[in-house]
């Protein structure tokens, strides 16, 4: 069955590297790193170079993106005296982009799942800065092969673009929908009466007021956001925290020490811990299906969202650089997005 499988893929292969090449104008280039094994069978170790291999030709032959496969991007590493390992620490990313000459890189790793199903993860780094996506996909090795490695190369190109486009499901209407955003009054009327047209319905998480909690600065807050499966979020190093303790300190300071240790836990190393219970709250508490974030700039002429699948615990949309002239032509514009499949052109 392996060895089987194993030619599958070397013809795959082939064929996703046969195309013509073409010249690439794309801004973006994105740098490979191997795709680990995380099963114990070795039998397996050929699809961590198979697949980057296979998602850097499909960006560079059907997206017009330039790329860098493991290959090459070993070549470079040894050329600085190191190694490109399989097994790639989160902590090590900013050490990188003084390395590799692209925008992103990306890297991640596979489990087989059974019956010749595979789950794949997939890290996407901004080089030069803190920020990275993650998300997972899955399919058959054999009979979807092909579908899965156009599937990932397009939510490659797509969260790499401006747009920082990421949608995996599509949101029906009659869909319960809360909506948390920093616009109010006449604003915030104008955004709900989109959604109520198209006949979501909207749960009271967030009431219209006079004004409002959530402020043009807290709402940046929720830019970068974790779930289960799919998280965009800020790298947390722990060994950059320095908490210095001794003989010498007292009870105080040792509560005051236990207590920043506690809040740093919470909020950045396991921080989707306490999300993910935050998240089961919400969701116990009344009838929602989705969290929608709406974040708009201060001239109300462009916004961000992220939306939640709050039975699934994951983030199922993302979307940045909306623009409209008005509250309800944004409002359009996002409802298209939650309504669109997610292997829809955007």
């Amino acid at each position: 069955m392996i060895r089987t499988a194993r030619k599958f893929i070397y013809i795959l292969l082939i064929v996703f590297t046969a195309g013509m090449s073409t010249s690439l104008h794309a801004s973006t280039e994105v740098a490979f790193g191997f795709f680990r094994n995380e099963s114990r069978n070795p039998g397996l170790n050929y699809l961590e170079t198979i697949l980057p291999n296979s998602f850097a030709s499909s960006l560079k032959n059907r997206h017009n993106i330039a790329t860098i496969k493991p290959g090459k991007l070993s070549e470079i590493f040894k050329e600085h005296d190191l190694k490109l390992n399989k097994n790639f620490s989160e902590t090590d990313l900013p050490a990188v982009s003084g390395l590799i000459d692209a925008e992103y890189f990306v890297f991640g790793s596979f489990t087989p799942k059974g019956s010749d199903r595979i789950e794949l993860k997939i890290n996407i780094y901004r080089t030069g800065s803190t920020r990275i996506f993650t998300f997972t996909e899955s399919g058959y090795l054999e009979t979807e092969i092909f579908k899965l490695v156009d599937r990932i190369s397009k939510q490659i190109k797509n969260i790499t673009g401006d747009s920082m486009l990421y949608r995996s499901e599509k949101v029906r209407n009659r869909s319960r929908i809360a909506i948390l955003t920093n616009i109010e009054g006449s604003d915030l009327n104008n955004l709900y009466y989109e959604f109520l047209a198209r006949g979501y319905k909207l749960s009271q998480f967030q009431g219209n007021s006079l004004s409002t909690a959530v402020t043009d600065e807290n709402i940046e807050k929720f830019y970068h956001i974790s779930t289960r499966d799919v998280s965009y979020r800020i790298l947390a190093d722990k060994k950059t925290v320095k908490l210095f303790h001794g003989t010498w300190a007292g009870v105080d300071y040792t509560r005051v020490l236990k207590r920043t240790r506690s809040v740093y836990n919470k909020y950045a190393f396991d921080f989707i811990n306490t999300k993910e219970g935050m998240i089961k709250r919400m969701k116990n508490s009344g009838s929602i299906d989705y969290l929608l974030i709406v974040g708009f700039d201060s001239g109300r002429d462009k916004a961000w969202i992220r939306c939640i699948n709050m039975g699934k615990n994951r983030l199922i949309l993302t979307k940045s650089e909306i623009e409209d002239s008005s509250i309800n032509g944004i409002g359009k514009k996002i409802i298209a997005s939650m309504m669109s499949l997610p292997e829809a052109e955007d």
